[in-house]
């Protein structure tokens, strides 16, 4: 129950939740895939960005990327997409 609270008590925890328990039950029947080329970066953030079409977003951490989450939901919809991106030789440790 604490653990819950945790979760669903920040907004992003929660964001992260739906999107990983929609994953889970397989609720993203027509995914978009995205080319990390096409996102935008925010360097003070660590972030990647993209518009959804209902005017929402999609932002995802170099740090979710380099723990192997490549797909995000929407900030406004239940729309999700799956990130395209290799990863880097150098930056792994």
């Amino acid at each position: 129950a604490r653990k819950a609270y945790e979760i669903l008590s920040d907004a992003a925890s929660r964001t992260l939740f739906d999107c990983q328990h929609k994953i889970a039950s397989k609720e993203l029947a027509n995914i978009l895939e995205v080319d990390i080329d096409d996102m935008e970066y925010n360097e003070t953030a660590e972030t990647f960005g993209y518009g959804c079409r209902c005017s929402g977003s999609y932002s995802i951490s170099t740090a979710q990327l380099d723990e192997g989450f490549d797909t995000v939901c929407c900030t406004s919809c239940s729309h999700c997409i799956h990130v395209l991106y290799e990863i880097d030789p150098e930056r792994e440790g």
